[in-house]
């Protein structure tokens, strides 16, 4: 009888291995065509429904360890589920986004370098100021301007 409740036991949920080694990447997994996924960001579908279809119709999403459907989950939001940050634009936001993207258009003038010619040039309101302000992309300009609160005269050399 003891083999009676072995055969009980094998109708029971599989038991996976806590790695991810058995599997192949070779795209045979998901079931959504690409054509489906872009009807259906055509059909302008929230990026969340998007996200729980690519889920659901995984073949190995279940049996993953959570590491890696936690993984999985963030790379298809990050590519489905598009995001932005609404943040104050300052010079010095300015400058870090310009240095992040392309730091050679503004001859790699950082936040904290903009900041220090800002305090050593001693800009207030009230002030008339000349910037030589040509390989940094007006940003020195911007932060006169900013710095001045609309009181006084900026002259731009570019």
């Amino acid at each position: 009888n003891d083999n009676d409740n072995d055969n009980d036991n094998h109708n029971h949920k599989p038991v996976f291995s806590t790695d991810n080694r058995h599997f192949t990447d070779d795209n045979t997994s998901q079931s959504l065509t690409l054509t489906h996924i872009t009807h259906l960001q055509r059909a302008q579908t929230p990026g969340r429904e998007i996200v729980a279809a690519l889920i659901s119709n995984s073949s190995t999403f279940r049996s993953k360890t959570a590491f890696s459907q936690a993984k999985y989950i963030s790379k298809k939001q990050q590519k489905h589920m598009p995001r932005c940050r609404i943040v104050r634009m300052t010079p010095s936001a300015l400058c870090r986004a310009m240095f992040l993207k392309d730091a050679r258009k503004i001859s790699n003038l950082r936040e904290d370098t903009l900041g220090w010619i800002m305090s050593a040039a001693n800009v207030h309101a009230g002030q008339r100021v000349l910037v030589m302000d040509g390989a940094v992309q007006g940003l020195v300009v911007a932060s006169c301007a900013r710095k001045m609160g609309g009181y006084g005269k900026i002259a731009g050399v570019f």
